[in-house]
C-alpha cells in the first residue's frame, strides 16, 4: 500500500504529466529518430506517464471507497434513526 496521501498522490501525478509534456515538446518526431538515446528518453517520457496514470488510478480508488463508505454510514444512521 501506498503511504502518499491522496492530494499528495494527485499532486506528484499532475508533476510527472507536466514533466512529459515539456520532454516530449522537445523531442524529435518519431519517424526521425536515430539514435539510442532518443528511444531512451522517449521510453522515460512514456514510464513517467504510465506511473502518473498509475497514481491517478490510486487517487480514483480511494475516492470510490470513501464515496461506499459515507453511503453505507447514511445507510446506517437512517436505521439507527428509524429506531426511535
Amino acid at each position: 500500500m501506498n503511504a502518499m496521501r491522496p492530494k499528495d498522490q494527485f499532486n506528484t501525478a499532475m508533476l510527472l504529466l507536466d514533466q512529459a509534456r515539456e520532454e516530449a515538446a522537445a523531442l524529435p518526431p518519431l519517424a526521425t529518430i536515430r539514435t539510442t538515446a532518443d528511444l531512451v528518453q522517449r521510453a522515460r517520457i512514456v514510464r513517467s506517464v504510465l506511473n502518473a496514470r498509475n497514481l491517478f488510478q490510486q487517487v480514483h480508488e480511494r475516492a470510490e471507497g470513501l464515496s461506499e463508505a459515507l453511503v453505507r454510514f447514511q445507510q446506517r444512521k437512517d436505521r439507527i434513526a428509524s429506531k426511535d
